[in-house]
């Protein structure tokens, strides 16, 4: 049987003091991240860090930020990644708020 190609998702999320995964690539497919972004609802500013990790089958998993401590004005809508990111099944993404 075939692998469906070319599936769109949107995944949201409120992002909180601690990582949270927000997409993993199933097994047997990659992805492709298209855009990346952040709204701030309140009345401060407040910063994200947006990470990836890969985690190989043999060996510790590895963090990387793309973005560290980003700032995201109050009341507006930050891009942050607006680029292809290539996933494989094993590289999870993150995000979390700095306090």
């Amino acid at each position: 049987m075939a692998l469906a190609l070319n599936t769109y998702k949107t995944i949201t999320g409120i992002v909180t003091t601690g990582a949270v995964g927000i997409y993993t690539a199933p097994t047997g497919y990659s992805a492709i991240v298209l855009l990346a972004q952040a709204t701030n609802v309140g009345n401060d500013t407040q910063t994200i860090t947006f990470s990836y990790q890969a985690n190989p089958p043999v060996g510790a998993a590895v963090t990387t930020e793309m973005l560290q401590d980003f700032p995201v004005p109050a009341m507006m809508l930050q891009i942050f990644w607006q680029e292809n990111l290539f996933l494989k099944p094993v590289i999870l993404l993150w995000y979390h708020q700095v306090v």
